[in-house]
């Protein structure tokens, strides 16, 4: 009986679909992706295998190895054929090998994956049982292109252009400068000069954070008539509008809670993972994947069938179909949080300067990253540089803050970091206004600043610094030895006085930790 094209003798490229994670099967289905092995089909009728895969069915686990085997039949390895599968029935393509090669071709493939069993390589988008594949064909001196079958690209086969000698090179990318003038820049630049007026345009060469050519119309993506933009400067409107654009598609999705994510949106979550050129950006990816899988699917291992195959597992709840609108921790449209944070920068500005105003809030997004976890277990904040300089950085950390913590807690954030400067200051140039720095970086969280206070009492803030210093005063000093304050709210010499003595012991940033502890802020 003659053998069919896929069972004569020689060395075959074949595809199954891949199950790249143990929750992903069907959008996988979807993706196309496929999983490549080798298998060498001998003149005696028996055949062996090089193939690679992961060692844990289920990888939303971290630290999961790529295992490789070989010296195996086919129906000894993980790619066996599944009940009612024939063989020689897969997706292939037979290589070209001179027949007096064949042995001599799968020798030099062997010895080049099988001392890599015990290398402990870490499955990852980058480094999949495709990588394998690539370091055997490469041994073998096949090209890629030459050995696929027809239907099948390179990107059907994550890890396939990577051999697993492969190690990823540091981003080079630089982010350009959004905004040039004091807010512009990226975080890791002092302020420069003062920009342009509106009356001198803007270098046409100057981007977004995405690289796009900026339009400086500074009416786009504000009220019209805006009380805060009115009398604001060019760069606190220019700051404003920056602020309110979107980011591209995959920085926008990575704002939602994972609950809150369709499949359409995790599909573009993985891609880009695929893509990322550093392992903290995989990593951020990741876990996303992780929460949106863990949530839908569960955290059980998956099951498998007969064979011992990986089933394709089922939602426990049902899963959105219609994206959703990015939200604030605190269920408001995202723009109008970012609105909110925006007009308070501005009116502070302009007393303070843009750049002194950026800082504080730059300083308080620090101390809540330090201090808070976001809800729902997002990935914590990363810590900015407190320099002024409102970049790329600073934008996409700030839209986080917004979307985990809420835009309440910004504020929060941004009025302890306005206090903690005065404290830090007044170890130099004194205490004395202590009252009023305590009113100018609170009052407007607990009560109209207009209006009048009856009783100096009623300055919650006040009230709540003199706890705080009763607190540090009695750890400082023990019990007997500490005279407590008075908790009236009148910031007088006594208190002033003990702010004073305790900032210089402790230091002022554990002055304003405690404060803000004390204030329900943390």
């Amino acid at each position: 009986m003659e053998l069919t094209e896929s069972l004569k003798p020689g060395i075959y490229l074949e595809i199954t679909p891949a199950s790249t994670f143990n929750s992903v099967g069907k959008l996988n289905k979807d993706m196309d992706y496929k999983h490549a092995y080798l298998i060498y089909r001998k003149s005696n009728g028996t055949n062996e295998i090089i193939r690679g895969g992961p060692n844990s069915n289920d990888l939303l686990t971290e630290g999961v190895k790529l295992e490789i085997e070989t010296g195996k039949s086919l129906k000894e390895s993980k790619d066996r054929l599944e009940k009612g599968e024939k063989d020689g029935s897969r997706l292939f393509r037979k290589l070209k090998i001179p027949p007096k090669k064949l042995n001599e071709t799968w020798k030099k493939m062997r010895e080049a994956v099988e001392p890599e069993k015990e290398a402990g390589h870490i499955y990852s988008p980058v480094k999949t049982s495709n990588s394998v594949i690539r370091t055997a064909l490469k041994a073998g001196g096949q090209k890629i292109e030459d050995s696929l079958p027809k239907g099948v690209s390179k990107e059907n086969l994550p890890g396939i252009e990577n051999d697993l000698f492969f190690k990823p090179k540091p981003s080079q990318r630089e982010e350009p400068n959004p905004i040039e003038g004091e807010i512009g820049g990226t975080d890791d630049q002092k302020p420069t000069p003062p920009a342009p007026s509106e009356s001198d345009p803007v270098d046409p060469s100057d981007s977004g954070a995405e690289g796009k050519p900026q339009s400086h119309d500074i009416s786009a993506g504000t009220d019209a008539g805006d009380d805060d933009l009115e009398n604001a400067s060019p760069e606190a409107r220019k700051l404003m509008k920056y602020l309110l654009e979107p980011g591209d598609t995959v920085d926008e999705i990575m704002l939602k809670r994972p609950q809150d994510l369709t499949e359409g949106e995790v599909k573009e979550i993985m891609i880009a993972r695929m893509d990322a050129t550093t392992e903290d950006e995989r990593e951020r990816l990741f876990k996303a994947e992780k929460g949106f899988f863990d949530h839908f699917f569960g955290t059980e291992p998956a099951g498998t069938d007969a064979v011992g195959r990986t089933m394709e597992p089922k939602p426990i709840r049902p899963i959105p179909q219609t994206p959703k609108p990015i939200a604030t921790a605190d269920g408001e449209p995202l723009q109008v949080g970012l609105k909110q944070i925006g007009r308070k920068v501005v009116r502070d500005a302009r007393d303070d300067g843009l750049a002194s105003v950026i800082k504080r809030l730059q300083g308080g997004i620090n101390l809540l990253g330090e201090a808070r976890t976001p809800k729902d277990g997002a990935a914590p904040l990363a810590k900015l540089n407190e320099d002024g300089v409102f970049g790329p950085k600073s934008r996409s950390v700030l839209r986080r803050a917004v979307t985990t913590l809420g835009v309440p807690k910004v504020e929060e954030g941004l009025a302890l970091a306005c206090f903690g400067e005065f404290a830090r200051d007044g170890r130099k140039q004194g205490f004395e206004r202590l009252g009023e720095a305590a009113e100018k970086s609170f009052a407007s969280l607990f009560r109209n600043p207009a209006k009048p206070v009856r009783r100096p009492a009623e300055r919650i803030e006040a009230v709540t610094l003199q706890e705080t210093l009763n607190d540090l005063g009695r750890s400082q000093s023990g019990d007997k030895r500490f005279m407590p304050l008075k908790l009236d709210g009148d910031i007088g010499p006594r208190t002033t006085e003990t702010f004073g003595q305790l900032t210089g012991a402790l230091g002022h940033g554990t002055v304003i930790k405690r404060f803000g502890e004390f204030l329900g802020f943390f």
